[in-house]
């Protein structure tokens, strides 16, 4: 509004007024606050959403993770059961085994007759393969097992796998071939582990091809790797089958239906994919259904993929692998009855203790080490205990696995006992792998065998342990050697062997000196002394004091020429010199006058 000025007070001033709307910025505008609120319900919508979103998808991966976890829960238990079904399979078919090797022993059966055991006998080892094989997989799962890599011709090695089929694809008019165009291929493999992975794709082979079809193996070799391939004309295997077969416990049931089979484990092909994975290859199959598959192994060339752990040592011995070993069991005469000059060592008589819970299997035990040694049997480790120290045997064979004591406290308490300490043990167990192998041996066993074993082996090895032991006493005996500690290994045995020479030194001229005061000065009771000592070197106390008296007079006859033979005799207690005499000559078979001669002979030549 605008007004004059007037002076007078009379006059009323004009006035003028203009209307003026101010009007609110866009932002505070009603529109714009109904915009405010719809943002601020759509960023609450959205938050919310997100948040739901987020809560499903955890949830969701929770479920999967508690879903993946409770499924490998599920296999590991599966895995679990198989290999404790395993071990308990191994027993009765040890007893399977041991069985079918003492019939076969016989030669009085017709060449049917044998050929029906031969079969039986083929297909128990088969089970024992079945059961190996399942545990290795349990092994590769629980990673215990570690390869030992070394440079190897794999053609050779392949050729001998298709070689054990041969006979199998002929009687089935299987065409078989073996294509290479190299008769060496070198590459770094473990050919324990790899063998299981080559029988497998031979084995699936032969059992899905029809008779009169065809099998074939082939070995290509590129710049960096080295490609097998097992190519057979079976089934096939539909696309939908393709990605799930090496998957564990999975079974095409096309497979099944068109051979009548009842579902196998579905180990074999997920072993055999974790076996070519650990040597960092990579196994994949090619197949068309009623065409046939190929499965292709590719392997790198060279040693650097692997750790130096994982390589072999050059000097290291090769094992046995199963197959081989198979083989080598198969073959009527065994390799380990060769004539030899230990095999001449008489062990008739000698006692073994034989511990073992199951009945069968001890009476099989029995029968087998029977002829040969006198058995004694107890059913526990406590009772094999007990036995052991009333019957002193010359070896102990028993079992791990037993009630009231286990072998391995049986065996750890033998070890540290002071008067049993020197008898060998055997330790026979379902429980085979390099880690309880290595236990055993730490826990002072003197051999580690697994179930199923085979007879002829078990009984080769045990008595190879009673024959080193037995030669070891003959070398002292025989005068090869003058130091009795060598003939034991135990380091209690040797610390107390080396206390008796250390007395009989001490009182070697001493006449009036006998075992009772030799045992007081061990610690021992004279009746603790004799059965050790005899055990441990074939001689009583009073023999071996005699025999050192003797050949500590040897020594004096050439060291000391000037001594006359009774002052010798006197000096080393010897009651007269005709005794001396006729003892020095029972053992060295020349009188000491002789050997006095002698000795200076051999001297001035």
């Amino acid at each position: 509004m605008v007004q004059e000025i007037q002076y007078d007070p009379n006059v009323i001033p004009n006035r003028i007024s203009l209307d003026i709307v101010i009007h609110a910025p866009i932002w505070e505008t009603p529109l714009f606050y109904c915009l405010y609120v719809i943002i601020i319900l759509t960023l609450f919508y959205l938050y919310y959403r997100f948040k739901r979103n987020q809560i499903l998808l955890q949830t969701s991966l929770e479920y999967e993770r508690k879903e993946k976890e409770s499924t490998e829960r599920l296999t590991q238990d599966k895995l679990q059961f198989f290999a404790n079904i395993s071990h308990e399979f191994r027993t009765p078919l040890t007893l399977i085994i041991s069985q079918i090797e003492l019939l076969m022993q016989n030669n009085s059966f017709t060449p049917s007759l044998y050929n029906k055991l031969q079969s039986i006998y083929k297909n128990a080892h088969h089970m024992r393969y079945l059961i190996s094989e399942l545990l290795d997989f349990r092994k590769l799962e629980a990673g215990r097992i570690k390869l030992k890599v070394k440079e190897q011709n794999i053609v050779a090695f392949e050729k001998e796998i298709y070689l054990a089929f041969y006979e199998f694809a002929a009687s089935h008019s299987i065409s078989y071939k073996f294509n290479c165009q190299k008769e060496e291929v070198l590459c770094w493999f473990d050919a324990q582990q790899m063998e299981k992975v080559f029988y497998n794709l031979l084995s699936n082979a032969f059992k899905y091809v029809k008779d009169k079809g065809t099998i074939e193996i082939t070995i290509e070799e590129t710049d960096t790797q080295i490609i097998s391939k097992v190519i057979d004309t079976g089934i096939g295997i539909k696309k939908e089958d393709i990605d799930k077969i090496f998957e564990r416990f999975y079974q095409a049931e096309a497979a099944i239906t068109e051979f009548n089979q009842a579902p196998s484990t579905g180990i074999g092909l997920a072993l055999t994919r974790s076996i070519v994975m650990l040597h960092h290859g990579t196994i994949n199959v090619e197949s068309t259904p009623g065409y046939g598959s190929i499965f292709i192994v590719r392997l790198l060339k060279g040693r650097a993929h692997f750790t130096d752990d994982e390589c072999a040592a050059k000097d290291q011995k090769e094992e046995i692998s199963d197959f081989d070993q198979k083989k080598m069991t198969a073959t009527p005469k065994n390799e380990c009855e060769e004539d030899s000059e230990e095999q001449h060592i008489e062990l008739t008589g000698r006692t073994i203790l034989i511990v073992e819970d199951n009945e069968e299997l001890l009476e099989t035990l029995r029968s087998l080490f029977a002829p040969t040694y006198q058995v004694i049997l107890a059913h526990n480790g406590k009772e094999g205990l007990n036995k052991a120290r009333e019957e002193m045997p010359d070896i102990i064979l028993s079992d791990v696995m037993m009630p009231e004591m286990s072998g391995m406290e049986m065996c750890i308490r033998i070890k540290n006992d002071f008067n049993l300490c020197q008898i060998p043990v055997v330790l026979l167990t379902a429980l085979s792998s390099v880690e309880q192998s290595i236990e055993g041996l730490q826990r002072g066993a003197d051999d580690y065998i697994g179930k199923p074993f085979n007879s002829r082996v078990l009984l080769a090895r045990c008595n190879n342990l009673l024959r080193n032991r037995i030669l070891l006493q003959k070398k002292y005996e025989e005068h090869k050697t003058t130091d009795i500690t060598s003939i034991t290994d135990s380091p209690e045995d040797k610390k107390m062997l080396s206390r008796i020479e250390e007395v009989i030194d001490k009182n070697i001229e001493n006449m009036a000196f006998d075992m009772n005061e030799l045992a007081t000065e061990i610690g021992l009771s004279r009746s603790s002394l004799y059965p050790k000592f005899r055990k441990l070197t074939g001689l009583t106390p009073n023999d071996y004091v005699n025999e050192r008296r003797i050949k500590r007079a040897a020594e004096m006859l050439i060291s000391s020429p000037n001594l006359q033979i009774s002052e010798i005799a006197d000096r080393l207690g010897f009651n007269s010199p005709r005794y001396f005499s006729r003892s020095f000559k029972s053992l060295f078979n020349v009188s000491p006058a002789e050997y006095k001669k002698n000795a200076a002979e051999r001297t001035n030549t």
